[in-house]
């Protein structure tokens, strides 16, 4: 068996909701390439008070995401090792050194989805490779989504699921 089926094997699968952004500074930009979600069934409400806390760095951060720029100070890469390919992390830096770690997932046709996940707080400035966070990465990695468009969409699926459980 190879490598890639052994790891789907053992993956976890999670529901994300997609983020909509109206907001004005992006307007501009072809954000039709990118679509962010928010994994409702990892570390949901801790990512929200992330973002509520650091909103304007927030919206750096989908800024450079949409603008298809580069700035590993904000958003960048968690290459680790080979169990943790395809991760990310938005940096928030100040009173809480907080990272949110997000899954990237692409295809040859579909458009990139950015799933924020996981949260790290009080993260000081070692390297990525500390006994902490490595583990978070990598269960990350091997993690597995279904995507949703909105909450209405969501709710129907947990509730059809549920009725056919009980």
């Amino acid at each position: 068996m190879n490598k890639e089926i052994r790891n789907r094997k053992n993956a976890v699968r999670h529901n994300c909701l997609n983020l909509k952004r109206n907001h004005p500074q992006f307007k501009d930009l072809n954000i039709n390439n990118v679509e962010i979600y928010f994994d409702v069934e990892s570390d949901f409400n801790e990512i929200q008070e992330i973002i509520k806390l650091n909103r304007d760095k927030f919206d750096q951060i989908l800024y450079t995401i949409f603008s298809n720029q580069i700035n590993e100070s904000i958003y960048g890469r968690e290459d680790i090792s080979e169990k943790a390919k395809g991760i990310t992390a938005m940096k928030f830096s100040g009173a809480i050194n907080s990272r949110i770690y997000c899954k990237e997932i692409s295809g040859e046709k579909e458009k990139k989805k950015i799933v924020l996940s996981k949260t790290y707080k009080h993260k000081n400035f070692q390297k990525a490779t500390n006994k902490k966070i490595v583990p978070i990465i990598e269960s990350l990695a091997r993690t597995d989504f279904t995507f949703f468009n909105s909450i209405q969409d969501y709710d129907k699926k947990v509730l059809k699921n549920e009725k056919t459980n009980k």
